[in-house]
C-alpha cells in the first residue's frame, strides 16, 4: 500500500465517556492514519495501547468558540467526523 495515506478520523468531544470509547477504537482500528481529539480538555489513549498506536493520537485543545472556526478549515481535509459533545458544529 505505498504512497496510499489512510484517512483522518476527527472526534469532537473526545474527553468524555463515549468520546473517550470512539477514540480508543478509532485507534484500534487500522483504517484510520490519524486520530484527531479537538476538546477543551485533552484527550488519553487507553492503557496498554502500543505506543506507535498512541502516537496516532493528534491533540487539538480549543474553546467553543475557537472549534467553530476551526472546524471551517478541516471538514474538507477529513474522512469521519464523530460528534460527542452537545453542541452543533456544522
Amino acid at each position: 500500500m505505498s504512497g496510499l495515506e489512510f484517512p483522518k478520523a476527527v472526534v469532537v468531544g473526545g474527553t468524555g465517556a463515549v468520546g473517550s470509547q470512539v477514540i480508543n477504537h478509532l485507534l484500534k482500528c487500522k483504517r484510520w492514519s490519524r486520530v484527531v481529539a479537538i476538546g477543551r480538555r485533552p484527550a488519553v489513549a487507553q492503557e496498554g495501547l502500543p505506543e506507535e498506536v498512541k502516537a496516532r493520537l493528534e491533540q487539538v485543545r480549543l474553546t467553543r468558540a475557537e472549534m467553530l472556526l476551526f472546524w471551517g478549515d478541516w471538514k474538507s481535509k477529513v474522512k469521519a467526523v464523530v460528534q460527542c459533545i452537545n453542541f452543533c458544529i456544522t
